[in-house]
């Protein structure tokens, strides 16, 4: 429901920024502005949302930004323009663009072996770890069931370290025969951006994409 949300509010945003680009304006109308609040209110009430924060960017520039809505249930705390909130599974877009980043500069390939560039990493199958590519990484197919999860969600272990761990799992199903959403798979796909970029994924991501 977030999702729709988000992607409701963004389709929203695209169409005043083609019309933006129609007017030549640097900024929304007071129209346009009341009617994307009044949509985003309506929207929250719709979903139940306690609060959110969106923002515009045009020609490098945020034209709007606003917070609406508290920060948590039953606090009376405001959500402003300034307001952190967890991104969670946005990262995992990032996380494909920065692998396809490094596929068109050479530094990585779609098809290529996991163990090629991270020697260190086991699946719980020897022969899947051998065979397991960049792309299965990015796919939910590698067999992985929902207790994946739990080895970072406790908190104590560094990346490598819970990468580590992943070959003591019991698959859940045999590769590739169905679908089951692995955040911990896209860990493995942030190591392997940060071997082939010599930096770190978050550093990949703040200097590469988000400048």
């Amino acid at each position: 429901m977030r999702e729709f949300l988000l992607a409701s509010c963004l389709l929203l945003s695209c169409s005043w920024l083609e019309t933006s680009q129609a007017q030549d304006t640097a900024a929304p109308s007071g129209d346009q502005t009341a009617a994307l609040d009044a949509y985003i209110e309506k929207a929250m009430a719709d979903w139940k949302l306690p609060g959110l924060s969106i923002a515009i960017v045009k020609d490098g520039q945020a034209v709007y930004v606003k917070g609406f809505g508290v920060r948590e249930l039953g606090r009376p705390e405001r959500v402003d323009a300034h307001t952190r909130f967890g991104m969670m599974s946005t990262t995992k877009a990032m996380t494909a663009l920065a692998v396809a980043m490094l596929v068109d500069e050479g530094k990585l390939a779609w098809d290529e072996p996991v163990q090629k560039v991270l020697p260190w990493f086991e699946m719980p199958d020897p022969a899947f770890s051998r065979t397991i590519t960049v792309r299965d990484t990015l796919r939910h197919n590698a067999g992985l069931g929902p207790e994946a999860d739990l080895l970072w969600l406790r908190g104590d272990l560094d990346s490598r370290q819970i990468l580590e761990r992943v070959r003591e799992l019991t698959p859940a199903y045999p590769p590739y025969s169905s679908f089951s959403y692995a955040n911990v798979m896209y860990q493995l796909a942030g190591e392997l951006v940060a071997k082939a970029s010599g930096m770190p994924w978050d550093r990949f991501v703040e200097t590469r994409i988000m400048a």
